[in-house]
């Protein structure tokens, strides 16, 4: 507002009408009007303003004068003129008398000449009363009046004595009348007579109080007169002084109005505060309007940094304030008590409440509450804080300034322009944002939340009182709710009496459906004709104007109707009030939540959620009675959407507040069952109501009870009732309950006695029930009188009436919806949505939780779970488990399938659902009793502990070891030496055995890796090690006492390799029985298995078993001759070296060497077989049996070679042996020795044999490699050019070999650099690389990197052109020398990225590993890689297995899938630059491709192995989708008009609309291809590849949409989701799309290669492809490409300020025009193989 320095003093012009002449209001003004009651309603009427202006300020009186001098409407300047003005020396002293108090002056009648015409012209049974006081009767009957009260004017209704003829006895009284009963008694009637005499002696005394205080304050007002000494007034405690600055009046201090207040609240409660004199309350009110008028203008906010004179004088008007809003509380009482008397009731006085309020609360107490320690609020939190006391007494004199405010508008007539400030101001109240703790608030958390519930209670009550204001208050509330707090602990701060805190704002709601009941039936009814005549607009209402003409004519008529069509109509018109307003909040509700999720920044979705819970939470409680009706409509919405909405997110919230309604549904019955269970048991506290429920309950799974037994005199419904109105309290929300269940109880009568069934119910049930519907109709239609209890000789205890109260909730509307809700959730479940199938499964588990029969109640729930299981959507299979695991798997009919699908779900693709399968299974392990069932799951324990993703592995390791030793070495803690412990030892050592009896050699090497880890896995190792010997003991004693198996040896052999020290020296001689006889095969499995013990303990052994040893040693010798397999050989040289390694006696194995090597160059036959072959001529058997030693002792000598160091006596085969060279190696002269045999003279057996033992001897001397002739044995075998004379199959078989030998060196140098890495160290390998000291290391590592760089040209030639094992050895070595690091990354990431789209799982596999390997140490060098290895990955496809698709099938997934998961981890900007590189190489020109004869061109062949990958890539994030999309529609855009044109241009004479038939079945122009030999078959074919390759393209972009849902423009859709937030989100599958569709589209686009005909309707198709396609875009330029290519982090907005251009040229404005030229075929027909859902309306499901 302007300052402004004039002053205009105005005085007002005296009515000759009075003194307190003024405007009136509408409702003032109305008694002189014809009119009776007003057409406005209070909303719409214009209030008297209040004046704000300068000009229009008052100075009557010095408060006004005051408050005009402090406000800021004045500059320093004008004040100090205005204090000059109004200086009490420069004005006139002018004393009157003062007229005395009372008045006795009789009161006139003012009629108006009308009014006394129709007076006298009326017939009427009452008199107009003189104005003369009427004279008391000597004797009273009543002590209702006081006679000290002056007569006023008024209505005096006289009732004529009955006629002479009138008989009492002919007339009876109605059956259940609602009169209270008859107090008989005689000694009743006088204690009633006393307390009655009684209560009156307190209120005239409390009357006399309230004149005699009165007295007292305007006897000390009187004295405050200026000329009464200062000191006198000081002492006054009644008025409070104003300081010398202030000039306002005096105010009655805060004390004196409490007091006050008290008195006049009681007379108030009990209706005698109109027995106080006129004149004095009317002086009081005058005494109080100058402090409430001064409260609506002082400042009460606090100034920014406020200095200590700010913060006094902050506090002194605080203090104002205060007075203020206490005067406001006292003038209130004044008007309610007495509120007949119009003088008491001024209007303008009443609007200034709201303006004190809204000072109070707005200016000062909100930003109190709101403020915070830490921020730019923490000064006025510490200042706050320091005067908190003064702040709390505002709150609190707040607090009951609102509510009385409430009820002013509420009970005063005229009031209704201070309702909607009010009302807003009370919801304003709702949402202020306070501390969750007292430490975060100023004044308390606690104290603003009882001011919060009061304003809950003010806005119910104007809600209820106010029909016409319901709309505006719940839209008032329902869009301020997002201010709200959306987590449970913050948002639920309305504590229950069960301890339970639901949302005030779920608190509010009900109460606001409640409090409608409490309106009396008559004005029920009034509303109601006004509502249904508004209901007459809705389409909804099924009503027409005569049936709301007939309902008007039947209520006008209500008395002549039968009581329970009155009953009816009357709790109809309650209920509907209550229906319209839970449909209005939960459709608010509803609609809000629909369109946000539970993560954006709107909490609309989580505040329905917790809404919901509230509701469930609430629902057993006969407080909350409106919690059954908002679950209802909630229930029907969320059935109707969950079945008609085809948004998935929609869907999903629907199905989740479904599955809390359907748990709480179940939680109720649970309840009453176990109540009524108590009650049988053991009885009702003495009550027989208990019993008597429990005798009508038949049906105690779903509680059904028939509708006459739930309204009978003793049924459930009038036990709540009779418990309900014994109940004390005079709260709102109990006396709303109160009212509201009344109304369900009437509408439950009305419905059952007047319902279609009605007829099949007892005749006598409605005049049993003649009284209780008598009573409560006349309940309903004065709710406010007191009643006398509806049956009240019944004794309901709290249990009695908590069973009939659940009892009624489960027959009511809300609880008969379960099926409904069964059936929608089951239904869900096969939804074409996976999201919602998700759901859906969580609903059911959510209701499952608490009643598992709903599996009983539709079986079919079970069937779909377990296709759930099997889903192709990952989050289905994820949510299916938990189903199935608690609910379905303990049925025992469903038992086995159920465990199946769990192992199955073991092995799943995805981790998560892997995770959760070993959860459960792990439960039921625990739980489990059956051994087989242990084992299995065991079993898949061990075999995950292998797993390829290692958080899989780790938690299966972790789980095994739960289950498996936690147990036991928790009970070895507790009792060590028992026999339980020995029982359960043995237990769990028979259980590992079945474990690895199922596949023994796959499941040791498992068991062994787990045991060592379980072993690093402990910190404190000392008890697993006591449990792993006492578990060696068992097995031992085993194999000990009897003949043991191989799953017993196998498991021994893998708890002493982990641990070589649980097996001791005396255990080991029971084990060398089995090293002599190997005649059987079985023995050979055993033999085995205790080499490889003695090979892992054996080094633990001191020489003090020396006999024991030489005798192994012995032993094992003997049967090396006899080993066949070189697995079985190298166990017992690794063996005979540990011996060695104790005894030192290497001279016997010298011995054994030369006599092998002796057999090698010159093979040792015995004497008399070699001469008596020979004199035999059997020279060729002879040979036969020289070679088949020879081979033997050529593995024999490779064995020892590689596990014996024999350095050390080069000597003695220089002297034995007459070839050995000086300075040669043992190891040198040994692979001498056997490089002849691998020659081409030698047998096949025999090179194949020297081949194996060359290799040998050369992993455990690399340094061999260092000779010529020994690299070139090996190569040459690779190259494979040397061998004509050997058939095709014997030279495979060499190179398997060579490429073994190469495969076992490269994975031991791989798995030494590991270990070096990790700080361990393998006993063999470290013993093969200390063999020769360092001069061996630096020989090994030079003669390996010479051969590896020629080995590596061999491998990628090998890999990128064979299969088989071949491949697979290849494979692998490349893997090992990659993971060895001794290659350039860049040689080998195209070949690991073809390999991994191999048909060999093995070849996949290790190609697959590799590739990560190398992206995870080498990621950039890949990533510049990758668009060259999908090119060498098609030509591999194409060469080796003669496939270029780039799918497989079944199940259509991407051969290149493997490599896309890798590059996905590179991050989503790589990712889109790949598929941009990648889809780029998709251009095609026709005149470039080369076309063979009846060849397809292989630009087209790459064509197709791209885009069938795009088209069956997993894409992780939603934006990496949108863009392939866009890319394909790009490329496609790009390449489709020059090649559509150059079709036109070169094939016109082929493209010939038909004449005969131009319209086509479907609408669209036809062509009839024509040949004409003129066409160019070259050209012709060029064309027709270039448009299939373009076809391609177009088919993968409309699969990709089809598959994920995509409908909308892609531009569009990849700029909203940027705004959602979706973008990073992974896509979902449409359900239903397999696939199919796509790969024969794809396969028809090739075939019409295959002729002439074809090709030309390939072209003819393309042309019309391009033409009326309208999903494509064709380009303009590439830089308006590239807006939407831009990376994430740039801004897509155009710079604000400017106009903002559309991104898409065809969306808000006039479609953007393609490029090039129109088609010259117009008639051009639709090709059959674009994928448009134009076409084909079913296309989304088709696949």
């Amino acid at each position: 507002m302007a300052m402004n320095d004039t002053i205009e003093v105005s005085v007002p012009r005296r009515s000759q009408y009075g003194r307190n002449s003024r405007q009136f209001t509408v409702d003032e003004a109305i008694q002189y009007t014809p009119m009776t009651t007003s057409i406005l309603p209070a909303h719409d009427r214009i209030p008297i303003p209040q004046l704000r202006r300068v000009q229009d300020a008052r100075l009557t009186n010095s408060a006004e004068r005051a408050s005009a001098y402090r406000s800021d409407l004045y500059t320093a300047r004008a004040k100090e003129r205005l204090a000059v003005l109004l200086d009490p020396s420069r004005l006139s002293e002018i004393k009157f008398k003062r007229p005395p108090i009372q008045n006795d002056a009789p009161a006139e009648v003012g009629l108006n000449p009308v009014q006394k015409m129709v007076l006298g012209l009326t017939k009427i049974d009452y008199t107009y009363p003189s104005t003369k006081p009427l004279k008391s009767p000597v004797k009273r009957s009543t002590a209702k009046t006081s006679p000290s009260k002056p007569i006023t004017p008024g209505l005096v209704v006289e009732v004529p004595q009955p006629p002479s003829s009138f008989r009492r006895q002919e007339y009876v009284a109605m059956p259940g009348s609602p009169k209270r009963r008859k107090l008989s008694d005689p000694q009743i009637n006088g204690k009633v007579s006393l307390a009655a005499k009684s209560k009156k002696e307190k209120e005239d005394m409390l009357l006399n109080t309230l004149e005699n205080f009165l007295s007292e304050i305007f006897e000390a007002q009187d004295r405050l007169t200026p000329d009464t000494s200062a000191s006198t007034a000081a002492r006054s405690s009644i008025f409070e002084l104003p300081d010398d600055e202030d000039e306002s009046e005096p105010r009655l201090s805060a004390q004196t109005q409490e007091k006050l207040q008290s008195i006049l609240s009681q007379l108030v409660s009990v209706g005698r505060l109109m027995d106080a004199p006129l004149e004095y309350l009317q002086r009081l009110q005058r005494i109080c309007d100058p402090a409430i008028e001064a409260a609506q203008t002082v400042n009460l906010r606090l100034p920014q940094d406020p200095s200590e004179d700010d913060i006094t004088t902050w506090l002194t008007k605080l203090h104002k304030g205060e007075i203020g809003a206490v005067s406001a509380c006292t003038l209130i009482y004044t008007v309610l008590g007495a509120s007949q008397h119009q003088d008491l009731v001024n209007l303008e006085v009443l609007q200034w409440l709201p303006n004190v309020l809204v000072n109070l609360f707005e200016n000062c107490l909100i930003p109190v509450v709101e403020a915070r320690p830490e921020g730019q609020d923490s000064k006025p939190f510490s200042i706050a804080t320091e005067n908190s006391e003064i702040l709390k007494r505002l709150l609190d004199v707040g607090r009951k300034l609102l509510d009385l405010v409430a009820k002013v508008c509420i009970q005063i007539k005229g009031a209704g322009s201070i309702v909607n400030s009010t009302e807003f101001l009370a919801a304003k109240l709702l949402f202020v944002q306070n501390a969750y703790n007292d430490k975060a608030s100023a004044i308390g958390s606690q104290a603003y939340e009882r001011l919060r519930k009061q304003a809950m209670a003010a806005l119910a009550k104007l809600y209820a009182a106010f029909p016409a204001e319901r709309g505006p208050i719940l839209d008032e509330v329902l869009t301020s709710l997002d201010k709200l707090p959306s987590n449970s602990r913050s948002a639920r701060q309305y504590k229950l009496g069960s301890g339970k805190n639901i949302q005030l704002v779920s608190a509010l709601f009900m109460l606001l459906v409640q409090t409608p009941a409490m309106q009396s039936g008559k004005a029920a009814t009034h509303i109601k004709h006004r509502a249904r005549r508004n209901l007459s607009q809705d389409p909804e209402s099924s009503g027409d104007e005569d049936e709301e003409s007939d309902m008007e004519v039947d209520v006008s008529n209500h008395l002549e109707q039968d009581p329970v069509s009155r009953l009816s109509r009357t709790a109809d018109n309650l209920f509907e009030d209550a229906l319209k307003s839970a449909q209005h909040i939960v459709g608010w509700m509803v609609d809000k939540a629909s369109k946000v999720t539970k993560t954006g920044d709107s909490p609309y979705r989580n505040i329905l959620d917790l809404f919901v819970e509230d509701l469930t939470i609430v629902l057993p409680s006969t407080d909350w009675p409106a919690s059954e009706l908002l679950l209802t409509v909630l229930a029907m919405r969320m059935i109707s959407l969950a079945k008609n909405d085809k948004a998935a997110s929609i869907k999903n919230m629907a199905l989740e507040c479904l599955g809390v309604m359907g748990s709480a549904i179940s939680v109720t019955r649970a309840s009453a069952r176990s109540l009524l269970s108590s009650i049988v048991r053991d009885g009702d506290s003495g009550s027989s109501i208990g019993q008597n429920l429990a005798e009508i309950v038949k049906d105690q799974a779903h509680f059904r009870i028939e509708p006459d037994e739930l309204i009978s005199p003793d049924g459930p419904f009038l036990i709540v009732h009779s418990y309900m109105s014994a109940q004390k309290g005079e709260g709102l929300r109990t006396k709303s309950a109160k009212a509201y269940f009344l109304v369900q109880y009437a509408t439950f009568i009305s419905r059952t006695l007047r319902g279609p069934q009605a007829a099949e119910y007892d005749n006598g049930l409605e005049s049993r029930l003649a009284g209780v519907v008598s009573l409560i109709t006349h309940q309903l239609s004065e709710p406010d009188e007191v009643h006398e209890a509806v049956n009240d000789h019944l004794n309901v205890t709290q249990q009695g009436a908590q069973l009939a109260y659940l009892l009624t909730i489960l027959n009511m509307r809300f609880c008969r919806h379960f099926a409904g809700i069964a059936k929608t959730l089951a239904s869900s479940l096969s939804s074409d949505q996976a999201q919602v199938r998700s759901r859906s499964l969580k609903s059911v588990v959510t209701i499952l939780e608490t009643d598992a029969s709903l599996l009983d109640w539709d079986p079919t729930i079970a069937d779909d779970v377990f296709k759930c299981a099997s889903d192709d959507s990952s989050l289905v299979r994820d949510s299916a488990l938990s189903l199935i695991a608690k609910f379905i798997m303990p049925r025992p009919a469903l038992e086995e399938k159920a465990f199946k699908r769990l192992l199955k779900c073991v092995v799943d693709s995805n981790v998560g659902v892997q995770k959760r399968a070993m959860g459960h299974l792990k439960d039921v392990y625990l739980r489990e009793s059956r051994q087989g069932m242990k084992v299995t799951i065991a079993i898949e324990f061990l075999r995950r502990t292998a797993d390829l993703e290692a958080s899989v592995a780790d938690l299966a390791k972790k789980t095994l070891s739960e289950i498996w030793f936690q147990p036991k070495l928790t009970l070895l803690a507790n009792t060590n030496e028992s026999a339980h412990v020995e029982v359960a030892i043995e237990d769990l050592k028979a259980h590992i055995v079945a474990c690895i009896s199922n596949d023994t050699e796959a499941m040791a090497a498992l068991l062994k890796s787990f045991l060592v880890w379980r072993l690093k896995d402990s910190k404190n190792v000392d008890p697993v090690h006591d449990l792993y010997a006492r578990i060696v003991k068992k097995l031992l004693d085993d194999a000990n006492g009897s003949e043991a198996g191989p799953a017993e040896l196998t498991t021994l052999v893998s708890f002493a390799e982990a641990r070589p020290q649980t097996v001791v020296a005396a255990d080991l001689t029971s084990l060398k029985s089995y090293l002599k006889d190997l005649s059987k095969s079985d023995n050979i499995l055993k033999f085995k298995s205790v080499v490889a013990i003695f090979r892992s303990v054996l080094p633990n052994l001191s020489k003090t078993q020396e006999p024991f040893l030489l005798e192994v040693q012995l032993d094992l010798m003997k049967a090396a001759k006899s080993l066949a397999r070189r697995q079985e050989l190298e166990e017992v040289m690794s063996c005979l070296r540990s011996i060695d390694g104790v005894l030192h006696n290497t001279g016997k194995i010298i011995v054994f060497t030369k006599s092998v090597l002796q057999n090698v160059l010159s093979p040792s036959i015995a004497p008399a077989l070699r001469e008596r072959l020979m004199k035999e001529n059997k020279m060729q058997e002879l040979q036969i049996r020289e070679n088949k030693v020879r081979e033997q002792s050529l593995r024999l000598a490779g064995v020892v070679a590689k596990h014996i160091d024999l350095e050390s006596y080069r000597g003695t085969f220089q002297r034995d042996f007459p070839t050995f060279t000086a300075g040669s190696s043992v190891a040198g002269f040994i692979a001498d020795s056997i490089v002849p045999f691998t020659l081409q003279r030698a047998p096949i057996e025999i090179r194949l044999k020297a081949l194996e033992s060359l290799g040998l001897i050369c992993q455990a001397w690399p340094g061999q490699f260092n000779k010529k002739h020994v690299r070139e044995t090996f190569f040459q075998v690779l190259e494979g050019t040397s061998f004509a004379s050997l058939s095709e199959n014997d030279v495979l078989k060499m190179q398997v070999m060579v490429l073994g030998v190469f495969d076992e060196l490269y994975a031991k140098r791989a798995n030494e650099k590991e270990n070096t890495t990790k700080g361990e160290a393998n006993g063999d390998v470290q013993a093969l690389k200390n063999i020769g000291g360092d001069s061996k290391t630096r020989e090994d590592d030079s003669a390996i990197s010479i051969i590896t760089n020629p080995l590596v040209d061999h491998l990628l030639r090998i890999v990128m052109s064979e299969s088989g094992e071949k491949a697979l050895l290849a494979a692998q070595t490349l893997a090992s020398i990659d993971h060895k690091g001794m290659t350039h990354p860049k040689q080998t990431t195209a070949a690991f990225v073809a390999l991994e789209s191999s048909t060999d799982p093995r070849v996949s596999h290790v190609a697959r590993i590799a590739h990560e390997h190398l992206h995870q140490q080498h990621e950039s060098v890949c990533e510049r890689e990758y668009i060259n290895a999908v090119i060498e990955a098609f030509k591999y496809q194409s060469e080796v297995f003669k496939d270029p698709t780039g799918g497989t099938m079944p199940g259509y997934k991407a051969k290149l899938a493997p490599a896309f998961t890798i590059i996905s981890t590179s991050g989503s900007k790589y990712v889109k630059k790949f598929l941009s590189n990648l889809i780029s190489k998709l251009s095609t020109e026709h005149s470039k491709l080369s076309v063979g004869e009846g060849e397809i061109p292989e630009h087209v062949l790459f064509v197709l192995f791209v885009t069938q990958n795009l088209a069956f890539f997993e894409y992780k994030k939603m934006d990496e989708l949108l863009h392939t999309v866009l890319q394909l529609e790009l490329a496609f855009g790009k390449n489709g008009g020059e090649l559509a044109q150059a079709i036109e241009s070169n094939l016109q004479q082929v493209l010939v609309p038909h004449a005969t038939d131009g319209v086509t079945d479907e609408g669209a122009p036809t062509c009839q291809p024509t040949v004409t030999p003129q066409v160019d078959l070259g050209v012709l074919k060029r064309l027709a590849a270039a448009a299939c390759a373009i076809t391609l393209i177009s088919e993968a972009r409309n699969y990709l949409k089809r598959q994920y849902g995509v409908s909308r423009d892609v531009k569009m859709a990849m700029l909203q989701n940027k705004q959602t937030k979706e973008s990073t989100k992974e896509p979902v599958k449409v359900h239903g799309i397999t696939g199919e569709r796509y790969w024969t589209a794809t396969k028809t686009v090739l075939e019409s290669l295959s002729d002439k005909e074809g090709m030309i309707q390939r072209c003819q198709d393309f042309v019309t492809l391009v033409a009326v396609d309208d999903e494509v875009k064709i380009a303009e330029e590439e830089e308006e490409l590239s807006m939407m290519a831009m990376p994430p982090e740039q801004p897509m907005s155009a710079p604000r300020g400017r106009k903002r251009k559309s991104i898409n040229g065809s969306v808000g404005g006039t479609p953007k025009k393609p490029r090039g030229r129109p088609p010259k075929t117009p008639t051009a027909r639709r090709s059959l193989s674009v994928s448009s859902m134009d076409d084909d309306p079913d296309g989304d499901f088709a696949g």
